[in-house]
């Protein structure tokens, strides 16, 4: 298992490897409060080629859930402070739904303490119905309901609360749906930019799909298809320099190797998302070896 002093020292070289801010104060204790996950958890290092935030680098771990609320760890260490947000109500709400299996935390490197995950037993996953009435939930959800109907995403995977940004991302697994027509209508019906023949390819192989919402719009932010690959060739690092240099100089804990690379898209473009794992437990390798 990886200790904190090797994690952050990957995260440190990596945001030197990408030109990206990686501040200590911010990140260390962060670390620290959530050692248990990320010493024992999966952890990834994750990026992204958004213009906005190009070449930010934050780090996740995600581990099963024990009855530690990761939401109000950080507010005893003042990662975040109740603002009368609906954001600081959402994660505490979305436990009542479904079977929680795993937590996770993101952590900024140069701005510390992002999101917290909730990830949910298949056979325990909530409807998305029964999430978008959610009080804290942003309206947006519910008011999507006839899209995500029509292209069979009702049950929830996941729910990640973003406190920096204001936002949360709903996950659905996406198992069954490997229709390239289908997949472009779920972009196009949005009124995005819907992807070529190569990446549309690529977003078959997605072991999920996820939206992002906010308070301040009624319409869906973005939606994100994450495909796994166990090889740095299967990575996309001929789409933008960033993603090459990233995949090259990624540091791994042990021999394991593991990747994401995510289709994103908006009203306001595409981009992509990536991340190495720098470390996953047996469990989760084994989980990968059956399917």
């Amino acid at each position: 298992m990886p200790d904190l002093e090797s994690i952050h020292s990957a995260v440190a070289d990596t945001a030197d490897l990408l030109g990206a801010a990686c501040h200590r104060d911010e990140l260390w204790p962060v670390l620290r409060a959530y050692e248990p996950g990320f010493t024992s958890g999966g952890v990834a290092l994750r990026t992204t080629t958004r213009a906005r935030r190009k070449g930010e680098l934050s780090v996740r771990y995600l581990e099963p859930a024990d009855g530690t609320d990761p939401y109000l760890l950080a507010l005893d260490r003042r990662f975040t402070v109740k603002a009368d947000h609906p954001v600081d109500r959402l994660h505490q709400e979305v436990q009542d739904h479904g079977t929680v299996i795993f937590n996770g935390v993101d952590v900024g490197a140069a701005s510390g303490f992002e999101k917290i995950w909730s990830i949910y037993a298949d056979d325990g996953a909530p409807s998305l119905g029964a999430m978008s009435r959610t009080p804290a939930m942003p309206p947006s959800v519910g008011g999507n309901l006839d899209y995500f109907a029509r292209h069979g995403l009702t049950k929830v995977a996941g729910v990640g609360v973003d406190y920096r940004s204001r936002s949360v991302n709903v996950y659905f697994s996406f198992i069954d749906t490997r229709d390239t027509a289908k997949i472009s209508a779920m972009f196009g019906d949005l009124g995005f930019h819907r992807p070529d023949g190569d990446e549309l390819r690529q977003c078959r192989q997605a072991f999920a799909v996820y939206f992002t919402f906010t308070w301040d719009s009624p319409e869906v932010e973005r939606v994100c298809f994450p495909i796994r690959v166990f090889e740095p060739e299967l990575m996309p690092s001929h789409l933008d320099p960033l993603i090459e240099r990233f995949v090259t100089g990624a540091r791994f804990h042990g021999e394991d190797r593991a990747y994401v690379h995510a289709v994103t898209s908006s009203r306001h473009g595409r981009y992509y998302k990536v991340e190495s794992f720098y470390h996953r437990p047996e469990p989760m390798i084994e989980a990968d070896r059956r399917t």
